[in-house]
């Protein structure tokens, strides 16, 4: 047996045996689809095998080198390794017998036609070349995610790894490669015997596939490569105006010839893009038509240079486009500024000023008496509101003195005595006991914490008298040795020990805990103020420890308690015994520190005190709605807050008016106090709103009236030196003149305007005389710069006027003119960047040698580089196709299609690409030339 089959053949014993065979077979013709298919699976198999093999027969065949040089070199004779254990021939051979078991033997390879040779051979490398990808992927992946030591596996995975990432760029190359090694493989296959005879022929045996597969990619890789620019010359680019010299669409080698120039030329590609796209928006948004040259539209330099450049080709078509673009510019321009008030007379505004100044003569009396009537009416008004508020100026005591009476005699007084009748009713004859350990817990933990006290605050502090009740009563239990009554052996007697209580009874009586419930509440308040918030807490815990005894009792049915406890909760604890920080709290607290004298609380105070913030005013409100009669408390408080609002200054004592400054400013700080007494806060806000009003219509009298005496009191002379002398007897043109050269051109045109706001033609007619001489100041004599032979306006004049005169024209233009004036100057203002260009981008060449791929062929001749060189040089001095439909396209787009220069400014270009992975390919190469001599 003969071919690359040999080195599976079988041993004569053993499931093989049926394949040793020492007649040759005949030749094959062709082969059925069922033997085909069976051929091409087992390609698909030994290249797996051989691909998985490599490592294997990469270290036999070192070891067999190593030993063919120990045996040449000393003349011994170390047999080869054949077949070695995890080889390609091992692997190829257990797949031969797993197809035979399924019964999917393949036809003998050495019985293949030549055809079907290359054909096996070319599915087996592909397999090969393909699972070498996946391998090199995977190979990829793990040395991402866990780094390891290399292996012959992982260099052989890394070395067809390049598959992994251009396999999709490198498709033509490879197939070549596939088929040149496929070819090469089957010319070894078929000379085997001849190959094997000569060592000239095992080397040939080793190249061949390498050999066959490099010429094979560079085949593919020259076919790719003269592709790509038939391609980029040839297809069509959707999305881009049509080139107007052959008024087709511009190919991709061409667009992207423009748009490395472009992108070359800015100094900022990306930013010029957002620059243009920008401007472009704003101009639309103002109805601009006609846009400025794309590179003036940019701001960048680059494209403004070369944006100039096209318009210095005065004999070119460039040229001719950009003097065109202009001409529509310009035009588009002068009409947007002649369509202000089209129409209107310009004397109009001198006829109406004539006519009110006789007007103004005949009525200026009769206006006077009118301003003079509203007046009077005004001031009536401002009288009576101030009158209403200022009788409330001196009634401030009264008023808190009432307010105190309901909130101590009708609120504070009787309720603390109903409460406490309520609360004494529960022990009266103090027989209600319970145990006073929970107390002595609390008093030790009061005790603790008042050591941190100076000795003369403790004794403020402490409820001294309440604690040593509590200490009295609470039991001492102690022990005690005591001679018993038996007599011991030693004839004395027997000691026994005996706990004795020493203390109280451990009971104390409800009544005595009712009685001490204010004293602690007492010292609670000192504990606080002196900073002690421990004990404080502690008192207050003793309290609830207390109220709970109270809660205890009454759910138990004892009527006195729950009538008590009830009381508390519901309306006395609600009212005065919300927390610490509540001011009816606060307020009870310092009340009952000197309740006889009210030293801590005096009478003069109490409205103050409450109405001084929100949350104490809702703390009065709670209080008088606790009263018999809560209507009398709050027209008390009422009457308090008005007086204190008429005496803050907003009730002025010398002209008996409201002041509306100083009434806004005591409702910021006092209007939410108002809230808390009802309706009160609606009638401050109605009293500020008639305030307003009075004041806003004074304003408006005042301003009538001295309309009113101003036109009374007019005569020749002032008629002739204000608006209404410049408009009279003037042209128009000499009109806006002196309107613009008064000392306050601004003021003037507004006065202008709201004298004559009255004749709507007069406005306009100004409107029109305000164009006229805006089109002869801003205009240059250039009139073949139009398409309509008006004279062009230059941008400069018309920015600098707008700069002048911007804010005083706005007073005499209705919006929309004013809009037309300055979009023609936004629209051209970007004609102002000529000749401001800066040094464009790096160079673009025009020629561009196409013969890369070619090259590659040619530089692997005999005097190759020599004649890659000399054809470079010819085609770098030629035009690179596309040169000249890329400069109409760059012309076209910084001239008139700036949404064109956009797209060419981000455009991204195609990078290069290989065109086969030779490393790979020589690689597969070399291991099937290895394999080829490895039996």
């Amino acid at each position: 047996m003969s071919g690359p089959w040999e080195k599976y053949a079988a041993e004569p014993q053993g499931p093989w045996a049926k394949y040793a065979s020492e007649e040759p077979a005949p030749k094959r013709e062709g082969m059925t689809y069922g033997e085909a298919l069976k051929d091409g699976t087992a390609a698909v198999g030994h290249g797996l095998a051989k691909l998985a093999g490599a490592p294997v027969d990469l270290v036999t065949g070192a070891m067999n080198l190593a030993s063919r040089g120990v045996n040449a070199a000393a003349g011994t004779s170390i047999p080869q390794i054949h077949r070695p254990f995890g080889g390609s021939e091992s692997l190829s051979g257990a797949y031969d017998a797993a197809a035979d078991a399924v019964g999917m033997t393949p036809p003998r390879y050495e019985d293949l036609p030549t055809r079907n040779k290359f054909a096996h051979n070319v599915a087996e490398v592909g397999t090969m070349l393909g699972a070498g990808g996946l391998a090199g992927a995977a190979r990829g992946l793990e040395a991402a995610a866990t780094p390891q030591a290399p292996t012959i596996g992982s260099v052989l995975a890394d070395t067809v790894a390049p598959i992994r990432g251009t396999a999709p760029t490198t498709l033509a190359g490879d197939a070549g490669a596939v088929v040149g090694t496929a070819g090469a493989q089957a010319a070894v296959d078929e000379n085997k015997s001849a190959l094997d005879s000569s060592t000239a022929g095992r080397i040939v045996q080793a190249v061949a596939p390498m050999a066959g597969g490099a010429v094979g990619g560079l085949g593919g890789a020259v076919a790719a490569g003269a592709a790509r620019p038939v391609r980029n010359t040839i297809a069509p680019e959707a999305g881009l105006p049509l080139d107007r010299s052959t008024g087709r669409p511009y190919s991709p080698g061409v667009v992207d010839k423009a748009a490395e120039r472009l992108q070359g030329a800015a100094l900022d590609p990306r930013q010029a893009a957002a620059t243009l796209r920008e401007n472009v928006e704003s101009l639309r948004g103002q109805g601009v038509e006609t846009l400025p040259a794309g590179g003036y539209l940019s701001d960048d330099p680059g494209l403004i240079n070369r944006t100039d450049a096209l318009r210095r080709d005065g004999q070119g078509k460039a040229g001719a486009l950009m003097a065109d673009r202009d001409r529509q510019l310009n035009t588009e321009a002068r009409d947007r500024v002649d369509e202000i008030a089209a129409g209107a007379n310009p004397r109009a505004p001198g006829i109406e000023a004539e006519r009110q100044a006789a007007a103004m003569r005949e009525t200026a009396s009769q206006g006077v008496s009118e301003a003079q009537a509203r007046a009077n009416a005004l001031a009536h008004e401002q009288d009576a509101l101030g009158t209403a508020l200022g009788q409330h100026v001196d009634r401030g005591p009264a008023a808190g003195a009432a307010l105190d009476a309901e909130v101590v005699n009708q609120a504070l007084r009787p309720q603390t005595a109903e409460k406490n009748r309520l609360f004494g009713a529960i022990d009266p004859d103090g027989t209600t006991l319970r145990p006073t350990q929970p107390y002595a817990d609390r008093v030790a933990e009061i005790r603790r914490n008042a050591q941190a006290l100076p000795p003369g605050l403790r004794a403020d502090v402490l409820p001294e008298r309440f604690l040593s009740a509590i200490d009295g009563l609470a039991p001492r239990i102690e022990e005690r040795t005591t001679a018993s009554p038996i007599m011991g052996a030693d004839g004395r007697p027997v000691m026994r020990t005996e706990q004795v209580n020493t203390g109280g009874p451990g009971q104390i009586s409800m009544r005595t805990v009712t009685e001490m419930w204010p004293l602690l509440s007492s010292a609670e308040t000192q504990a606080r103020r002196a900073g002690q918030f421990g004990m404080a807490d502690n008192l207050r815990s003793l309290r609830h420890e207390m109220g709970q005894e109270v809660e205890r009792l009454a759910a138990a049915g004892n009527p006195e308690p729950h009538a008590a406890h009830a009381y508390y909760a519901e309306q006395y604890g609600p009212t005065w015994a919300r927390g610490p920080g509540d001011e009816a709290s606060l307020f009870r607290k310092a009340f009952n520190e000197d309740p006889a004298n009210r030293t801590k609380t005096p009478p003069s105070a109490t409205a103050g005190r409450f109405l001084s913030s929100p949350e104490k005013a809702q703390a009065l409100a709670r209080i008088l709605d606790s009263t018999p009669n809560p209507q009398q408390g709050y027209r008390a408080a009422r009457e308090y807050i008005l007086a204190d609002l008429a005496g803050s200054g907003a009730f002025d004592r010398q002209s008996g008016r409201i002041n509306l400054r100083y009434l806004r400013t005591w409702l910021s700080k006092n209007g939410e106090v108002a809230r808390a007494v009802p309706e009160l806060q609606d009638e401050l806000h109605n009293i500020a709103r008639q305030a307003a009003s009075h004041e806003g219509r004074a304003q408006q009298v005042a301003a009538e009236m001295s309309a009113a005496i101003e036109r009374q009191g007019l005569t020749h002379r002032e008629i002739e030196d204000g608006v209404l002398g410049l408009m009279t007897g003037r042209d128009p043109a000499h009109l806006v003149e002196a309107m613009l050269g008064s000392r306050d051109p601004q003021a003037t045109l507004r006065q202008a305007v709201g004298t004559l706001r009255g004749s709507p033609e007069a406005v306009r007619g100004l409107s029109r005389a305000i164009a006229e001489h805006v089109a002869e100041l801003a205009s240059t004599p250039n009139v073949q710069r139009t398409a309509n032979d008006k004279r062009p306006v230059s941008p400069t004049k018309l920015q600098d006027l707008l700069d002048r005169f911007g804010p005083a024209l706005a007073e005499a233009l209705p919006p929309e003119d004013m809009r037309r004036l300055r979009t023609s100057a936004n629209q051209l203002r970007p004609g102002l960047n000529r000749g401001l260009g800066g040094a464009a981008g790096p160079a673009q060449q025009d020629g561009g040698s196409t013969l890369a791929p070619a090259g590659t062929a040619i530089g692997v001749m005999p005097g190759g580089r020599t004649i890659g060189r000399v054809l470079g040089t010819i085609s770098a001095a030629l035009p690179a196709p596309g040169s000249r439909q890329a400069e109409g396209l760059m012309a076209q787009a910084l001239a008139s299609d700036p949404e064109t220069l956009g797209k060419l400014l981000l455009r991204v270009r195609p990078q290069k690409a290989p065109l086969a992975n030779h490393r790979a390919n020589g690689s597969l190469g070399a291991l099937m030339g290895l394999q080829n001599n490895s039996n």
